[in-house]
């Protein structure tokens, strides 16, 4: 009798195991990614934010299956894409480096990061 119940419960142990969702920290619902790479916009995604890093991002059915969140956005009307990168920048030299350091967080307000 005992391994008959230990032989019934494994696959229930099975789909318990397979069921656990990795919690994010968040997750924005219903957002619109802007892929700069294929030069579209792919409308109602899901993204999912796991310690400073995107985790995911797809079809909200897609990550349900897969995260939960301790915080979610709704992210309808707005848009996210990837930070962008300025190739080639000139600083006023060594004569203005009080200048050049008030410069640099509005790069980072206006999305350049690299």
């Amino acid at each position: 009798m005992k391994q008959l119940m230990i032989f019934l419960l494994i696959p229930f142990m099975a789909v318990q195991v397979s069921a656990q969702k990795t919690e994010a920290d968040l997750i924005i619902q219903d957002i619109n990614i802007i892929d700069v790479v294929h030069n579209k916009t792919i409308q109602h995604q899901t993204v999912v934010i796991l310690k400073d890093n995107i985790a995911a991002a797809g079809n909200r059915t897609a990550i349900e299956k897969k995260y939960t969140a301790k915080q979610y956005i709704n992210g309808k009307d707005k848009y996210i894409m990837p930070s962008l990168w300025d190739m080639h920048v000139h600083f006023g030299g060594d004569t203005l480096i009080h200048e050049n350091k008030l410069l640099l967080p509005l790069y980072i307000a206006m999305g350049v990061s690299y």
